[in-house]
């Protein structure tokens, strides 16, 4: 293949993969730079309880995403998890859209959310696994790739997104989008990503349950997790906030809000690309 489209990009795991993560990708791209405003402007959450329940939100998913992954290492594949994670997100994004109110809203945040948004580990974790044996060339190629898809989903869907709905009275049907590409994410895992055998992966592990959990929390990687939570935690904050102020304080529409969003994605994209050549040539 051309150097625009390498090799690696061939099996059929990494391509799935990657297919996978732009649909997982799509559906908060539809959502997240809408959902202050869907929750706060039109079902009438408080500024403080938007704020606490994307607090209890996240809190949830981080425990979802480390139980589910290190469940999925312990069977020996990751197409379970990731199966029952993404039917989460499809009842979580069709609840919100079916039986729109400030209820229904919260209790979509604190349970079918966080545990659809471990897909995203789930993932990665499997198109990591399905690069065990390439060269460390491939390896960087392929990784760089796929961490780009769930970028380059949020170039362009925010701004369509907006422009779709600029002129409509809710955005609630964001959410509506976002199902259907669950619904999309699910047909892909189940029928175009290749099944792995489960004592090929399962044999890597010898930890037991408890013990892969004890090394989570361990001071050597619960340090590293802290340094990454600080960097995210001001991402978050900025999802927040964004569509609040662009279209409050900054007088803007709907549309600008995806629009800014997509060059900030793009901007990702670039720099994804540039760090995979430069890593090639690092230790």
């Amino acid at each position: 293949m051309s150097r625009l489209f390498p090799d690696v990009f061939r099996n059929p795991a990494i391509r799935a993969s990657m297919i996978a993560i732009f649909t997982f990708g799509m559906a908060g791209a539809m959502t997240a730079p809408y959902r202050s405003i869907v929750g706060i402007r039109e079902l009438g959450l408080s500024d403080g309880l938007y704020s606490f329940l994307a607090f209890a939100s996240a809190a949830v998913n981080v425990v979802i995403s480390v139980l589910l992954g290190n469940l999925a290492d312990r069977l020996g594949e990751y197409r379970s998890a990731m199966i029952g994670a993404c039917l989460f997100g499809i009842v979580g994004y069709g609840m919100i859209y079916a039986f729109p109110s400030a209820a229904i809203f919260a209790v979509s945040a604190l349970l079918p959310m966080p545990i659809y948004g471990a897909l995203n580990s789930l993932l990665f974790a499997n198109a990591r696994a399905a690069m065990q044996g390439m060269s460390r060339n491939d390896m960087v190629t392929a990784n760089s790739g796929v961490r780009a898809m769930i970028s380059l989903s949020w170039v362009l869907i925010p701004g369509i997104t907006g422009l779709v709905l600029s002129g409509a009275s809710s955005m609630l049907p964001a959410y509506l989008f976002a199902g259907l590409s669950c619904v999309l994410c699910q047909g892909i895992i189940l029928f175009a990503l290749p099944k792995r055998v489960g004592t090929e992966m399962g044999a890597a592990h010898h930890l037991t349950y408890l013990g892969a959990l004890r090394q989570v929390v361990s001071p050597r990687i619960s340090a590293h997790i802290a340094g990454v939570a600080l960097i995210t935690s001001t991402l978050h904050l900025n999802d927040a906030l964004l569509p609040l102020i662009a279209t409050g304080a900054a007088h803007g529409r709907l549309s600008d809000v995806g629009i800014l969003v997509g060059i900030v994605a793009l901007l990702e994209v670039v720099f994804i690309i540039v760090w995979s050549r430069i890593a090639r040539k690092t230790g």
